[in-house]
């Protein structure tokens, strides 16, 4: 290195069900940290699979799927697409 750190300009922040709240509070404590960030929010939903193996001989394998909210927080030292909605 050259007296300058090397790595990346973006950061992807991804919280899901209650989490989304930590993803919000460290999202907010970067951009207090790092001047001049730009920020993409998106909100989606995605599908966890659960798997149970039985314990004893002769029971069913369980699988249930569950729909869950996940927020996507992107920040970026780069300016992002201003026409995005979550801009």
């Amino acid at each position: 290195m050259t007296g300058k750190e090397q790595g990346q300009d973006t950061v992807v922040i991804k919280g899901v069900s209650n989490a989304m709240e930590s993803a919000v509070k460290l999202a907010e404590l970067i951009k207090h940290r790092v001047p001049k960030l730009y920020q993409v929010n998106k909100i989606n939903n995605i599908t966890i699979i659960d798997e149970y193996e039985p314990l004893e001989e002769g029971l069913d394998h369980l699988k249930f799927s569950r729909i869950v909210t996940m927020l996507s927080i992107t920040l970026s030292k780069t300016p992002l697409d201003n026409n995005d909605i979550g801009y």
